[in-house]
């Protein structure tokens, strides 16, 4: 009797064998292990690949159809599509017979994209031309073909101008470059400005703190040593024969290349004084010239005055010196025949 209930006891107490510990257990752990480090494997030779492979192409968005190319690519290759409905032939004609543009074209072949640095209305970006470093600006295509070809127009228009302006605070021409089809791969070429437009360098931390008004930094360069640079420029198209009105002064039209020089470019909306017509585009206007006047030297002088307060403003901590901020005050008078010309500006500026 005892021995029947120690029986019932161990049996009672006894479990089937586990999972772990049987044969098909071991079995399921030792594959599941193995899917799971060759798992892990996978995913770690990916990313080895992965970084160890070519950078990825810069992508860009772009106005038109999902049909245009995002592909930050050759400038020549991917803006055929959008040539049709595009009456290009009188821009065409003017780069033709424009003496000045006689030995400025240059082959598409021979520009290499290197890096996108902004797409709005233009797109600009740096490219290798045989083999130096260089500025290049293109029109970034829209939906309208009429707003298109208005921009294909001020690319022209600047092509014109530079060609004809030398100075050293003016941005170098170096050519133009377009397809034999279409003008909607037309390419401006300048001179390589490393640091970009101004209104992007005052905006670097490290380098609005070295940029001061009258203390010139390790490059001996100042923000009044700018403003002179940029109203000598200035002076130079106010003195031509026929003077040019340049119509877009300002910081983000202003470059600065790796040694410190200061460049006056943007010449989109330039004209000669001569060719001034009251629908001449500027994105900034005088007050003048907003009541409905023509754009002028004037207004200009006006446009230089915004520059001024411009440089003042994104200078924290320092106040503009009197002789400049007197010249920015005479510059912004309401009445033009108030402002002075260029070269006093310039006379101004040099007084201490």
């Amino acid at each position: 009797m005892l021995l029947g209930q120690a029986t019932i006891c161990v049996m009672g107490t006894s479990k089937s064998p586990s999972l772990l510990t049987s044969v098909y257990g071991q079995l399921i752990v030792v594959f599941s292990s193995i899917g799971i480090v060759g798992f892990l494997y996978l995913i770690f030779t990916k990313n080895i690949i992965n970084n160890s492979g070519p950078e990825p192409r810069q992508r860009r968005d772009t106005c038109v159809s999902s049909s245009y190319s995002r592909i930050d690519d050759d400038p020549f290759e991917y803006r055929i599509s959008l040539s049709i409905d595009m009456d290009t032939k009188p821009l065409e004609s003017r780069l033709r017979t424009d003496p000045a543009l006689k030995s400025s074209q240059l082959s598409p072949q021979n520009i290499k994209k290197l890096k996108l640095v902004y797409a709005t209305t233009y797109t600009s970006y740096i490219a290798h031309y045989l083999s130096s470093k260089v500025n290049c600006k293109i029109v970034t295509p829209c939906a309208s073909s009429e707003d298109t070809l208005v921009h294909i127009g001020g690319l022209v228009n600047e092509i014109s101008m530079l060609a004809q302006l030398f100075h050293p605070n003016i941005l170098s021409f170096i050519g133009y470059a377009a397809s034999a089809s279409s003008l909607l791969d037309l390419t401006l070429v300048t001179e390589y400005t490393s640091f970009g437009c101004l209104a992007t360098t005052l905006k670097d931390g490290d380098h609005r703190k070295q940029i001061s008004w009258t203390v010139t930094n390790d490059e001996n360069i100042s923000r009044l040593q700018i403003a002179k640079e940029i109203a000598s420029a200035l002076a130079y198209l106010h003195s031509l024969p026929t003077p040019v009105v340049h119509n877009g002064i300002s910081t983000q039209n202003v470059y600065v290349t790796s040694n410190w020089e200061i460049k006056l470019g943007g010449f989109i909306d330039a004209v000669f004084i001569d060719d001034v017509k009251k629908d001449t585009i500027s994105w900034i206007d005088a007050p003048e010239v907003i009541a409905g006047e023509n754009p002028s030297i004037k207004s200009d002088i006006y446009l230089f005055g915004l520059f001024l307060m411009d440089l003042s403003t994104s200078c924290q901590g320092e106040t503009m010196p009197s002789h400049v901020k007197s010249t920015m005050q005479l510059c912004l008078e309401e009445n033009p025949t108030n402002r002075p010309t260029s070269s006093e500006i310039v006379i101004m500026l040099n007084k201490s």
